[in-house]
Parts: structure tokens; C-alpha cells; sequence
């Protein structure tokens, strides 16, 4: 289904695959053909992850030694998964997929979170390519975390997410699940009318914007358990 207008993701930031295809490429392709290239990229990009899956999985539990840290691999994104996101926000650029080979470190304080961090930039330097702090510019949803891009040996992108245990809890015990729902909501609008989308009515906007409402309550309760940690 044609969910989005092909473009680059990511800031700019892209993956080294000899599948990439400039945005202009994209546009001229059929349908048929934007399936086929993002299923064709999608062999490529998991194969170039697994390659570069040891070293993550190193770097990961080499900063998870540090006080507090525990180290999380959830493993590759599912193909679905990964070619929903490619599809609708990406407008099937396969190259823009930075988070197929992703970890996760959660710590037990947020000074131990911001002591890791910084031993993370002065360590690896030009390596991380982007950095996310959602704890200083969090989301309409209140969720608050870091997410670190780090480009590995082979030139692959990785994800290396740092969360809070208090945040990373709101999020597990109900926290996602509202967002899944709002994924439903969404994803309703984005294939009506043969996959060219719609907006969402006035009732799908309430039910919306009421989950988001919902998860600022969840995480700014998580939030405010981590900054009584401070105290």
C-alpha cells in the first residue's frame, strides 16, 4: 500500500546498503516495484545488522558494566515490523531504517544514566552520529529516554537506547499498550482509500490525543519517582 512519499529518514542519516536508491529513483517506481526493492533491501539490511549484531552486543555489555547498568537485546526488528516503518515513514526507503539492530541499558539512576552517557562520547567519539535526549525534550507522551545512533565497523547504524528503570517499568506495565492503541488509530487512517490514507476524524483525534494524555499521566509519574531519587 502507498502510505507515504518516498524520502530520506533518519536526519539525513542512511545506511551503507548497495540497495539504497535516491528519492527521485523512489518516485518514478510503480507500486509493484517500491514492494519488491523494500523486500530485496530488507535481505540486505537484516544480513548487514547480523554482521555487525557482535559488536553492539560487546559495546552494550561493556557500558552496562558500569553502576547500575543492565543490558537488554530485544534482537532485530521483525521484517514487519521494519517494513511498516519503511513503508509509512520512510516512504519505502529501506536505507533510512536505523534502528533494524538495536540494544537497550537500563540503569537504576538517571546520574548513573549521565555518567554513562559521557563516558559513551568521550570513548567513542564520532562514532555516535546522532543523538536523542527525550529526557531534556520529551515527547507530547512524557516518555523519556536517550536514543544514541552509533555507526559500527562494517558502517552499519545501530540504536542504543538508555532508559531509566522507573521510566522503563511505566512503560512495561501499561505505557506501551496505549501506545500500540494509538498505532491502531493510526494505522486505520493511513490505509483507508486503497493505502492512499486519510486524516483521522474528529472522534479518532479525541481518542488519540485522549491515549497521549493518558501516557503523560503514566510517565510523569515515572518521572517524578526518578527525581525524588535526587532529593
Amino acid at each position: 500500500m502507498m502510505n507515504g512519499t518516498p524520502h530520506p529518514g533518519g536526519g539525513g542519516l542512511r545506511q551503507p546498503l548497495g540497495c539504497c536508491l535516491d528519492p527521485g529513483a523512489l518516485s518514478s517506481m510503480t507500486e509493484p516495484q517500491l514492494e519488491a526493492a523494500v523486500e530485496a533491501g530488507l535481505d540486505e539490511l537484516v544480513a548487514h545488522a547480523r554482521e555487525a549484531e557482535p559488536e553492539l552486543t560487546t559495546l552494550t555489555n561493556h557500558y552496562a558494566g558500569m553502576p547500575g547498568g543492565n543490558p537488554v537485546f530485544p534482537g532485530l526488528k521483525t521484517r514487519d515490523k521494519a517494513r511498516s516503518k519503511i513503508e509509512q515513514d520512510y516512504g519505502y526507503d529501506v536505507c533510512s531504517l536505523l534502528d533494524m539492530l538495536r540494544a537497550s541499558i537500563v540503569f537504576e539512576l538517571g546520574d548513573q544514566l549521565r555518567e554513562a552517557l559521557s563516558r559513551m562520547k568521550a570513548d567513542l567519539g564520532a562514532a555516535i552520529v546522532r543523538e536523542k535526549d527525550r529526557c531534556k525534550s520529551p515527547p507530547d507522551t512524557g516518555y523519556r529516554d536517550i536514543l544514541l545512533n552509533i555507526r559500527l565497523a562494517n558502517g552499519h547504524i545501530a540504536e542504543l537506547q538508555l532508559h531509566v528503570m522507573e521510566m522503563q517499568e511505566a512503560k512495561e506495565n501499561g505505557g506501551h499498550d496505549l501506545y500500540d492503541e494509538q498505532g491502531r488509530i493510526t494505522a486505520e487512517a493511513m490505509a483507508a482509500d486503497k493505502g492512499k490514507g486519510r486524516p483521522l476524524t474528529p472522534a479518532e483525534r479525541k481518542a488519540f490525543d485522549a491515549l497521549t494524555a493518558q501516557m503523560r499521566e503514566v510517565y510523569d509519574a515515572a518521572y517524578a519517582d526518578i527525581q525524588s531519587k535526587k532529593a
